[in-house]
């Protein structure tokens, strides 16, 4: 092999290297987007998406934005976003924006965030969040076991405006995670994700201003597009049966 032919390899070899360590290593996030660049992006991923304008820009950490927004159409949607090696990406789109909780790292619910952007028409004053699980029991390799009914609230006040993120509280953070854990021990999966609908589910109620339930025909019965891997888990809406008094 001649020197030359020894140099060229050498500098493709260096190239490649370099290529790799761009696109493959994780580099420190820029800016988070104008909302100019936010807009065009979200009309370029899903095209029956307009947006009117961008309500807020939400950090949640330094990887990950919640996006809020108005589309041409009047309706409130969301959008979530993650910083990935080189860029900001958008994960998921929806055009309305009744509430999620996204969770972030699923193994870790202090990282978990609840998201919403309830349409002003449906004038809720207020949520109620629930962490609920039906009482259960079960008998398993001759060993009895038995889950009593568990119900958690937390008031959200949505008056003043009409989207937001919010943390778990200590408690709730603390209730998940002797899940996580108790679900680890009985199915040692290191790539096992952690189900959390198997024990128990998050559901919320609408309230106007007055007490009475709001209806929510403005933020429901929207669509949801997923553009990359997230995870979202739907809160549905509790059954008045189901609530007994705090």
């Amino acid at each position: 092999m001649t020197k030359t032919t020894k140099l060229t390899v050498s500098i493709g070899v260096l190239i490649i290297l370099m290529l790799v360590t761009y696109w493959y290593f994780p580099r420190t996030p820029v800016a988070f987007p104008s909302d100019k660049e936010l807009i065009q992006t979200i009309s370029a991923t899903q095209t029956t998406v307009r947006v009117e304008e961008i309500q807020d820009k939400i950090r949640i950490d330094d990887k990950h934005f919640f996006v809020p927004f108005v589309s041409t159409t009047g309706d409130y949607g969301t959008s979530y976003w993650e910083w990935q090696n080189t860029k900001w990406k958008v994960l998921n789109i929806d055009n309305t924006g009744e509430p999620k909780v996204w969770r972030i790292d699923s193994k870790d619910p202090s990282t978990f965030r609840l998201v919403w952007n309830l349409h002003e028409d449906d004038q809720v004053a207020y949520m109620k969040l629930f962490l609920y699980r039906e009482r259960n029991f079960h008998v398993t390799d001759g060993i009895e076991y038995y889950y009593p009914k568990l119900q958690m609230e937390n008031k959200i006040e949505t008056a003043s405006v009409s989207y937001g993120s919010m943390k778990l509280t200590n408690e709730w953070v603390s209730v998940i995670d002797s899940l996580i854990k108790m679900d680890s021990a009985a199915t040692p999966d290191l790539f096992g994700d952690f189900d959390l609908n198997r024990y128990m589910y998050f559901a919320w109620k609408p309230y106007e201003k007055s007490g009475i339930e709001a209806r929510i025909e403005g933020t429901s019965n929207g669509f949801s597009f997923m553009n990359d891997d997230i995870e979202l888990d739907f809160v549905r809406i509790m059954n008045d049966p189901d609530i007994e008094s705090q």
